[in-house]
């Protein structure tokens, strides 16, 4: 397999064409990596969550990231 760096307007593309991905967080070193639907608005991605530990380390560290799966 070979990685390369995808383009803004290929990540918008990925982004706008699936609904479901896992979101990564982190706090003090520890990885946290949870299963979310999301939906994709101009440039705003918006997903739906319970209060619990995603939200609480979001809180502190709003450093994440998204993988989308493309089925």
């Amino acid at each position: 397999m070979i990685i390369t760096e995808m383009s803004r307007a290929e990540c918008m593309a990925l982004l706008s064409a699936q609904r479901v991905g896992r979101l990564g967080c982190s706090l003090s070193g520890q990885p946290y990596v949870v299963p979310i639907t999301f939906a994709l608005e101009g440039n705003h991605l918006y997903s739906f969550s319970l209060t619990g530990q995603k939200i609480d380390w979001m809180r502190v560290n709003p450093l994440v990231c998204v993988q989308a799966d493309e089925f």
